[in-house]
């Protein structure tokens, strides 16, 4: 496969929301996963591509924003001693940068759940077969190509899967694209691989609503999976940050009016709830989702 080919399925592969994590952007292409389990890790597998270089500066939060109420941890014991500064840099911009702009955009603390977020850095591309990270709760494993090798050395995915953990919200990575995107135009990166653009899902989803009449079980799964986070990231340009973030906090305790129908209870399981309360919300936005296949 040539350069030009790696890097066009790199730039698509990180638009659509599935179970397993990649690189700093939101999802991979849709792959053989379980049904859906609320206690399971998630997952960051490894992508094949080189990351464009940063090409604008840190910027920090304004003065208005308190510092983090929690203390970040970061264990690069494993990893080649050179490479420690990039470790302090790592842990202290998602720190300083990235967790105060996802506590005032999600109206969550994790203090209410945790004393400490703890970050291990492993050497090479995985911490487990074919994975490039984990958070589990306020652990977060990762791999170094995928955190202090990049360009952008802080953490904008595996602390949403933390946020999730304590806030309740739906995870499946359904609001990765919107609350991802959120923090890279504040920091001005819009490289592709880190901030999504709108065209990226759009062209996932007119091949994925295909996909879906077809297909069945795992498959099935996360395809709608992928479908609902991309159309919610093209809600964020289309109807607005603000009203896509506001379902995100609505699903911290779903009350949907409706309950979910057979299909998309049989597809989503325990998750249902929620994905029928996003739904409801995305109505009311009139910003339907209509995918008969996923119980949309």
């Amino acid at each position: 496969m040539n350069r030009q080919w790696k890097t066009l399925l790199f730039i698509l592969s990180v638009m659509v929301v599935v179970t397993a994590c990649n690189m700093p952007g939101n999802g991979v292409v849709p792959e053989q996963t379980a049904a859906p389990v609320t206690s399971a890790p998630e997952t960051q597998v490894a992508a094949e591509a080189t990351l464009p270089p940063p090409t604008e500066a840190i910027v920090l939060p304004t003065n208005t924003v308190a510092p983090a109420d929690v203390t970040f941890n970061i264990d690069c014991s494993q990893v080649d001693s050179s490479k420690q500064p990039r470790c302090e840099t790592y842990i202290n911009q998602t720190r300083d940068v990235v967790y105060p702009l996802y506590r005032e955009l999600t109206g969550t603390s994790l203090s209410q759940c945790y004393d400490s977020v703890n970050y291990t850095i492993y050497p090479g591309e995985t911490v487990a077969p074919g994975a490039g990270g984990q958070a589990i709760g306020n652990q977060v494993n990762y791999a170094e190509a995928y955190t202090i090798d990049l360009p952008y050395k802080y953490d904008t995915h595996e602390l949403l899967h933390t946020f999730a953990a304590c806030n309740g919200a739906l995870d499946e990575h359904v609001f990765h694209g919107v609350l991802m995107n959120a923090v890279y135009s504040r920091q001005n990166v819009f490289e592709p691989g880190y901030f999504i653009a709108r065209d990226n899902p759009a062209e996932l989803n007119s091949v994925l609503v295909e996909m879906v009449k077809t297909s069945s079980g795992a498959d099935l799964y996360n395809q709608c999976r992928g479908i609902l986070g991309n159309h919610v990231t093209m809600g964020y340009f289309d109807v607005g940050e603000a009203p896509m973030i506001d379902i995100y906090k609505a699903t911290f305790n779903a009350s949907p009016v409706s309950a979910p129908n057979t299909t998309l209870a049989s597809i989503w399981g325990p998750s249902a709830a929620k994905v029928q309360l996003v739904l409801e919300k995305l109505d009311g936005v009139k910003y339907p989702l209509d995918i008969p296949s996923c119980g949309y």
